[in-house]
């Protein structure tokens, strides 16, 4: 990129990312979160959460204790509860992300099953399960950069920095997929979300990544 660039830039390429990580800091952007819920309308009225295993495991009992094709768990369950040894994966934290294609492409389980911490605790015993609960969802967040953490932001000024090659310098007719994941620390409240959409086809990793249509496409908070 430095030899693309040097026509164009002033400043050697470092500076310029330091001054561009320093003017996002100002911005907001509109980031992507997939989930899989029966009303979306929980995120614009409280926020996203961070992970908790502990309401994890009260939702995987709630799951097991109201399915009749998991009633054969039951007995078992706290046992595997106990022995789960991703339990305090992710825990305190919260993934977005900056491209929604890439969670439709790549990442579709998360809207096909929900949590990714429950579809581990539970096993694939209970993918058809999770399958019938909830709604694939994609919530729309607008987050300020100065949120992310300094070292993602510079990722970000460089991603930005490569976009406006690709449009002024090269400009292809190619437009790529911006692959950049941010990992929140700390809750996103309800006014920082701005919409919300369920899209109509997934694909699932789980199963070759083949193609899944969502059935239904609304829920009682769509507009």
């Amino acid at each position: 990129m430095d030899e693309i660039l040097a026509p164009y830039l002033k400043e050697d390429l470092e500076v310029v990312l330091d001054q561009l990580s320093t003017v996002i800091n100002r911005a907001v952007l509109r980031a992507f979160h997939g989930c899989r819920v029966a009303d979306a309308g929980v995120f614009h009225r409280e926020g996203i959460r961070l992970n908790d295993p502990a309401v994890l495991e009260d939702e995987a009992r709630r799951i097991v204790a109201e399915t009749a094709e998991l009633a054969w768990m039951q007995k078992s369950l706290e046992s595997r509860l106990a022995a789960f040894d991703a339990r305090e994966r992710d825990t305190d934290q919260l993934f977005l992300c900056a491209d929604d294609q890439v969670q439709l492409d790549h990442i579709g389980h998360y809207m096909l099953y929900g949590s990714e911490w429950m579809t581990c605790a539970l096993g694939p015993s209970a993918f058809d399960t999770l399958r019938r609960r909830g709604i694939p969802t994609m919530i729309e967040v607008d987050l300020p950069v100065s949120w992310i953490s300094p070292g993602l932001r510079d990722e970000l000024a460089e991603k930005l920095l490569q976009e406006w090659v690709r449009v002024v310098v090269n400009a292809p007719t190619f437009i790529p997929k911006i692959d950049f994941g941010i990992d929140l620390r700390v809750p996103v409240p309800a006014e920082m979300i701005v919409a919300h959409y369920h899209p109509a086809i997934l694909k699932d990793p789980y199963n070759g990544n083949a193609p899944c249509r969502t059935e239904v496409r609304t829920c009682p908070s769509c507009a």
